[in-house]
């Protein structure tokens, strides 16, 4: 029984020693899964900057065209009112 006894402590400690090993390789694969992390997030702050930068270049872009949309119909609308007043006068002149 003192022999059982006596080999209860080793067993202990080869039990832990195994658990620590296990509890390295654990602990190896998270810094593994933390440098994995913080590479795709630098890559999603990249990305987030990219947007942002297109998304402003789009909005500016936008901005141009709408001004000259508005331009060109402001320009074809006077052009519409100059013909139309210019048929009217047609019209009256052919009506005397």
């Amino acid at each position: 029984m003192s022999e059982v006894i006596a080999q209860q402590p080793q067993q202990i400690l080869d039990r832990l020693t195994s658990v620590e090993g296990k509890l390295d390789g654990v602990l190896q694969k998270v810094q593994h899964l933390e440098t994995a992390f913080n590479g795709v997030q630098s890559e999603i702050n990249a990305l987030q900057t990219k947007t942002t930068k297109i998304k402003e270049a789009t909005d500016e872009m936008d901005a141009g065209l709408n001004t000259n949309l508005n331009t060109e119909v402001q320009e074809l609308r006077r052009k519409i009112n100059d013909n139309q007043k210019e048929i009217k006068a047609a019209n009256d002149l052919c009506s005397y």
